[in-house]
């Protein structure tokens, strides 16, 4: 198990007690995990520190995998968390579902944010290389390591949370990144398609989203081959059971072109996730929870379909539209833009009576990827 023994704030250490937080185990308990921390996030609104483990669950079918029974265990995911260091809770996080493959399993979680925002955690949370987030009830959206140990694929499906305790997966459960295509039969496989295992941090690049990420080319866990054809027989039997055997020679030679490499992903800013109307037929809305407006204009992330648009109101703390800044007095937004100032007959946002609002998206044939002031959405 990997173990941080303190925390230190400015000339005080603290130390943890002699008793285990977390030991090392497949217990079907919040006490155990198979593996190290899977994320370690500190939240510096609150000063809350939450550590990700991996508890196992029964192998009960449909999720149990004859390829991959080292653990005798399915991972899921589950949270400790402290504001002290010295009072720990604890709760479950994600488990596979019913819409999953036999043999899913949770590998990984991790948390996305650009740069300088990972960068600005406390100094007790670099010692222990914690993922520093501001928090204060935003949404921050992740990823989720899904492993179907049956055909030993391993990708990042999207995720999203607002206080880091509850997790929601999006209803399409795709890849983040796309998997490459297979070649075992034929030319060489792709150089991702066995694996895609992202990193925590997008770095922007004029209006792109950078992400580095681990590509393995072959299915994850069909690791190098041993010296022999014979020793691969005698010692990994359980690779018979594999999604991609056919022989033993076959399966070896699949084992030796097996590759990691770096690669990167881009995308366009803030286009991870959008909202868009279930109809495609009628107008879609979403009302924010109140939030408080910037000194600098409201700004969208959106990109509109020819002949459609976006409008925007403002509504009080009564869930009122305030005057002037209805959609009617709204200009319309069409395009693709990652920063669109919204206007009401030529004022913005900073005109409003009132900084604490309740925003309304009016959705014509759009889909909206973000929203905030000019100097935060990117």
């Amino acid at each position: 198990m990997r173990a941080f023994a303190f925390e230190k704030r400015g000339r005080t250490i603290l130390m943890l007690s002699r008793e285990p937080l977390i030991s090392s185990g497949a217990g079907m308990d919040l006490h155990h995990s198979t593996e190290t921390f899977r994320m370690i996030l500190e939240d510096r609104s609150s000063g809350t520190h939450y550590f990700f483990i991996r508890p196992g669950a029964h192998p009960y079918p449909p999720h149990y995998a004859p390829i991959d029974n080292i653990h005798q265990v399915r991972r899921v995911l589950a949270v400790i968390w402290t504001r002290d260091f010295l009072k720990w809770e604890r709760r479950f996080v994600l488990s596979p579902d019913d819409s999953d493959p036999a043999g899913a399993q949770f590998y990984m979680i991790n948390i996305h944010q650009v740069i300088d925002e990972a960068t600005q955690g406390s100094p007790g949370s670099i010692l222990h290389s914690a993922v520093s987030v501001a928090g204060g009830g935003r949404v921050y959206l992740g990823s989720l390591g899904h492993w179907d140990a049956k055909s030993s694929y391993i990708l990042p499906q999207l995720i999203w949370t607002r206080d880091f305790l509850h997790w929601h997966r999006f209803p399409h459960r795709k890849s983040m990144i796309r998997q490459g295509s297979p070649g075992f039969a034929g030319p060489p496989t792709k150089y991702n398609h066995g694996g895609i295992r992202p990193s925590d941090v997008f770095v922007p690049i004029n209006d792109k989203w950078h992400l580095t990420y681990s590509a393995y080319s072959t299915p994850y866990k069909h690791n190098a081959p041993p010296a022999s054809l014979h020793d691969l027989m005698r010692t990994r039997g359980r690779y018979a059971y594999s999604k991609h055997f056919h022989t033993w020679p076959q399966f070896y030679r699949l084992l030796e072109q097996s590759t990691i490499t770096p690669a990167v992903a881009a995308c366009t800013a803030g286009r991870l996730s959008h909202a868009e109307s279930q109809d495609s037929s009628t107008c879609g809305e979403l009302l924010t929870f109140k939030l408080g407006l910037h000194d600098s204009p409201l700004v969208i992330n959106s990109a509109v379909d020819t002949g459609g648009c976006v409008r925007v109101e403002l509504c009080d703390e009564k869930g009122q539209v305030m005057d002037g800044f209805g959609r009617a007095a709204c200009e319309p937004l069409d395009g693709d833009g990652v920063r669109q100032v919204v206007y009401w007959n030529g004022r913005d946002s900073t005109a409003a009576p009132s900084q604490r609002v309740f925003v309304r998206f009016i959705l014509d044939h759009a889909r909206l990827f973000g929203y905030g002031s000019f100097c935060e959405l990117r």
